[in-house]
């Protein structure tokens, strides 16, 4: 119970966070006439979440690599096994993705 409002609160602190970001992105940074040094002050504070963006993203491509390698290894690594240690490598592949 404790964890599912813990989650909750955590999330809307996020949101705030985020509105708040917005609000300072795009009132200071992207209008014309600032400086760069305060268009850097603005994005600033996004940083964490496109930090976080990216770290998703690669997970991501992480989880489809491992994927990819599984359906290669168990359909098509047969054929670069040599022919006598093909039981071996159906032997280590079913311990292997169990």
């Amino acid at each position: 119970m404790f964890e599912v409002i813990g989650y909750i609160c955590v999330s809307f602190f996020i949101i705030f966070l985020l509105v708040v970001q917005y609000h300072v992105v795009t009132l200071k940074s992207f209008k014309k006439g600032t400086s760069f040094i305060d268009r850097i002050c603005g994005f600033t504070p996004l940083l964490p979440f496109v930090v976080v963006i990216f770290m998703f993203f690669f997970f991501i491509l992480k989880n489809v690599f491992k994927s990819l390698n599984k359906w290669f290894e168990i359909n098509l690594g047969w054929f670069f096994v040599n022919g006598r240690k093909r039981s071996e490598w159906a032997k280590h592949l079913r311990e292997k993705y169990k």
